[in-house]
């Protein structure tokens, strides 16, 4: 029996800002049903309430999992997240990368442990200022050996595929996860890091502890790099009919796509066909 829904959001329940109302009215089928309907994005607290809100999530009851499970939070009444717990690179670990970054020719977008701040290599790019907007901080330009330095929790790297190639190998080879993530044309591409060991399924887990749900009573829907882990962690991973063949390749079950109401149609079919 499920007794707890969890989505990834882009690629999933929304494309371009916007969900699918069909997705939305099944979620809120499960929730009158008892079902707890949660999100796990790459996203920040700050750009996950809304949504949240509009698929009629209760923020302050149930925690939500951010940045690709490297925070899990609940919402405060004023909006505020009230975190369960976040994680950081290492200080020296953030110099590390933000070197090879600049060895290697490529932007790069840190969160800091401020909600309001962002860590950048070139404050002027259309990049830049697309995450700006999209994380709603400011920016700085990153120091090196700063011993006054804010936390970083996440980063978004940006560049050519070719100098992203050799830029992600490297990342990887030092033991941070990576993941792509489309922002941009296919003429560029970035990728997002995080502390190492995290991914959603640490996320995942801490929910469902928190929740009191056994594992096998989750259902998890996602399309992405940053899913695969939690998809193979939930009592049911399903990929989303968009998400690439390596997404699909671990889920036990794939849907329609995202403009189909992929969730919607699993939902009707498997969890709410005995009605």
């Amino acid at each position: 029996m499920i007794k707890l829904i969890v989505l990834d959001i882009d690629g999933t329940i929304m494309r371009n800002g916007k969900t699918n109302p069909e997705d939305i009215l099944a979620l809120k089928k499960a929730m009158d049903q008892g079902i707890v309907v949660t999100l796990a994005s790459g996203r920040s607290s700050s750009s996950m309430h809304e949504i949240a809100a509009n698929i009629g999530i209760d923020l302050v009851q149930t925690p939500i999992i951010g940045q690709n499970g490297g925070q899990v939070f609940y919402f405060q009444k004023d909006l505020t997240p009230k975190f369960v717990y976040r994680s950081f690179f290492v200080n020296d670990e953030t110099n590390t990368l933000f070197e090879l970054a600049k060895n290697k020719k490529v932007k790069l977008f840190a969160y800091t442990e401020k909600d309001k701040w962002a860590y950048v290599n070139v404050k002027f790019h259309p990049f830049i200022w697309f995450m700006k907007k999209r994380s709603h901080r400011k920016v700085t330009n990153f120091k090196l050996d700063n011993p006054k330095a804010y936390q970083v929790s996440k980063m978004v790297a940006f560049g050519s595929k070719k100098k992203m190639n050799k830029f992600r190998k490297e990342v990887e080879a030092m033991g941070f996860p990576a993941f792509a993530f489309s922002y941009v044309s296919n003429a560029a591409a970035n990728i997002e890091i995080v502390p190492k060991g995290i991914n959603k399924s640490i996320g995942l887990a801490k929910v469902a502890e928190l929740l009191k749900i056994n594992q096998n009573e989750v259902l998890y829907f996602g399309d992405g790099e940053n899913d695969i882990e939690a998809i193979q962690w939930a009592g049911t991973g399903v990929a989303m009919g968009n998400a690439k063949d390596k997404i699909k390749n671990v889920a036990n079950d794939v849907t329609l796509s995202f403009y189909e109401a992929g969730v919607a149609h699993y939902l009707n079919e498997q969890i709410f066909k005995e009605d």
